[in-house]
């Protein structure tokens, strides 16, 4: 049986627009380079056995973030995911709080960003 962490989840914010997906000049598969690339980032500078919560809407890079989400649990990682796909998603992705704010754009954010910053999330902006 495996220990399980005292620390609380690390929570990572995916925010950037379906726009960033088609607009950044780049092919499907170098966007989903970059996304993973960051999250991988991301968890590798977290303690050992703390979990990650991946915090999103499910579009643009939001898709790519799920679906490395998808692999990293087939692999035995310790990671989960927070779906958010209603009306009033981006408030509360933001209302349910984040360590961090992954923004993939090209023109400075967007809401989701906007959102977060108000809130003190800390951004991290990937172009």
């Amino acid at each position: 049986m495996g220990t399980v962490s005292s620390l609380s989840p690390f929570r990572v914010l995916v925010a950037g627009s379906e726009e960033w997906s088609r607009s950044a000049g780049r092919a499907s598969y170098e966007n989903q380079h970059l996304v993973y690339g960051e999250l991988d980032r991301v968890l590798a500078g977290l303690a050992p056995g703390r979990e990650m919560v991946v915090v999103h809407g499910g579009r643009g890079p939001a898709m790519w973030a799920h679906y490395w989400v998808c692999g990293k649990r087939v692999q035995g990682v310790q990671v989960s995911q927070d779906i958010h796909l209603r009306d009033g998603a981006l408030e509360r992705m933001v209302a349910a709080g984040a360590d961090v704010c992954l923004v993939f754009t090209r023109d400075g954010g967007g809401r989701t960003a906007e959102l977060a910053k108000a809130a003190g999330i800390p951004l991290s902006f990937v172009v």
